[in-house]
């Protein structure tokens, strides 16, 4: 559909306030609603015929998933420091129906009210909410995609290069990737792509050197450093939302901005 690629890509990566603030999806903890959490809704034709939809819903990891799946669900994308308790309090109260539903079954084990607001039931039932929409409609899966080949893909045919390229059109295209994060799974994947050009680098045997992983042999020499391309370099560092931001705002507070340039 971009034959001649794009000159920018801006991944406003935050849940609509739209699909949030309806409460038939399930998406909002402070309302009543079926546990739901699927992006595509909850129609029937629309599950069994749109693509890449989701079948899986918040109910059924809720109420046929394993304590230690829902742990790790909790850890992963909620980074809930009590996501043992939690997911104890979720198995034991099965079964469970709707958002009220859960908030209860958090609510068993968390204080309503904390001197630390992050140990508190709104925040504990927010970081559940989100780490449960998140595995229902798989969005690190979808995100890996979009940075590691499609970013890569589509600003590469823009035909602009730091080293000083242009495009067919003699104009210097700006591959510009502007990434707006609002958790720390989702900044992290963000942030090994633009170092790494990769979010799993795990499992290679590397040092650093610039910012980036390059394989070396016993003599200090880059392998293969073609298996290490690292398509964007960092523009400026990551950015918070500013105080005046956040007062217009609420919702930015947990907002990350990264910005890098196709190289």
């Amino acid at each position: 559909e971009f034959p001649r690629g794009v000159n920018g890509l801006l991944l406003d990566l935050g849940v609509s306030s739209h699909q949030i603030d309806t409460s038939e999806r399930g998406f909002a903890f402070m309302k009543e609603g079926p546990l739901d959490m699927r992006m595509s809704g909850n129609d029937p034709y629309s599950q069994s015929t749109a693509a890449g939809s989701s079948t899986l819903t918040a109910a059924d990891i809720c109420n046929e998933f394993d304590e230690a799946a829902i742990i790790d669900i909790l850890r992963t994308y909620g980074d809930e420091p009590r996501a043992r308790r939690v997911a104890g309090a979720i198995v034991a109260s099965r079964p469970l129906h709707t958002t009220t539903d859960l908030v209860h079954a958090i609510n068993s084990v968390t204080p309503t009210f904390a001197r630390q607001k992050r140990a508190g039931l709104i925040a504990t039932s927010a970081r559940v909410f989100q780490a449960l929409r998140i595995a229902v409609n798989e969005e690190d899966g979808a995100l890996k995609e979009v940075l590691e080949r499609v970013a890569p893909w589509a600003l590469a045919r823009g035909g602009y290069s730091l080293r000083g390229k242009s495009g067919g059109d003699g104009v210097m295209d700006e591959g510009v990737l502007v990434v707006l994060s609002y958790h720390s799974m989702e900044d992290k994947m963000a942030k090994r792509v633009i170092r790494d050009g990769k979010v799993d680098l795990f499992e290679r045997s590397s040092r650093r050197r610039g910012g980036s992983l390059l394989e070396k042999d016993i003599y200090g020499n880059v392998i293969d450093e073609s298996t290490f391309d690292v398509p964007f370099e960092p523009l400026t560092k990551q950015r918070k939302a500013t105080e005046e931001e956040i007062a217009v705002n609420s919702r930015s507070r947990s907002a990350t901005l990264r910005v890098a340039l196709r190289i």
